[in-house]
C-alpha cells in the first residue's frame, strides 16, 4: 500500500522546478531516489553553479506500491532513505533551503509553498 512521508532531497534550481512541474521525482538508471531526514545533509547535493548557490528542498512524497524502502548511511547524510522504484514517485514541494555564501561566511535562507519556491528559483 503506497503511504506518504516527508524527506528532503538536494538538487540544483532547474531539477527542482521539473519536479514541480510535472509533479513526481523520478529514479535514477538504477531504480534509486536518494533522501534525507535532515535538510542539513541534502544540500550537499543541491549545488547549482548558475545560480551560486546549495539547494534542498522538503517534499511530501508517496512512496508507491512495490517500492522497496531502506533506512541507511551513507557519507555525509547518516540519515539516508534509499528508495528503490522503477516507477516516479509523486512528490509536491513543500519548502526550500538554500545556502549562499564561502565556508565559514554561510547563509540560510528558507522559502515556504511551492508558488514561493517556483517565483524564487524564476527569478
Amino acid at each position: 500500500m503506497a503511504h506518504v512521508c516527508e524527506w528532503f532531497h538536494g538538487a540544483p534550481g532547474d531539477t527542482i522546478l521539473n519536479i514541480i512541474k510535472e509533479g513526481v521525482m523520478r529514479p535514477d538508471a538504477a531504480h534509486q531516489i536518494y533522501f534525507s531526514e535532515r535538510f542539513e545533509d541534502a544540500l550537499q547535493h543541491g549545488a547549482d553553479t548558475r545560480r551560486k548557490a546549495s539547494f534542498a528542498f522538503k517534499a511530501q512524497v508517496t512512496v508507491v506500491d512495490g517500492a522497496a524502502l531502506q533506512r541507511t548511511a551513507r557519507p555525509g547524510n547518516p540519515l539516508t532513505v534509499l528508495v528503490t522504484t522503477a516507477l516516479p514517485l509523486p512528490a509536491k514541494i513543500l519548502e526550500l533551503y538554500i545556502r549562499v555564501g564561502r565556508v565559514g561566511e554561510f547563509e540560510l535562507k528558507v522559502i515556504k509553498g511551492v508558488e514561493a519556491v517556483k517565483a524564487y528559483l524564476l527569478q
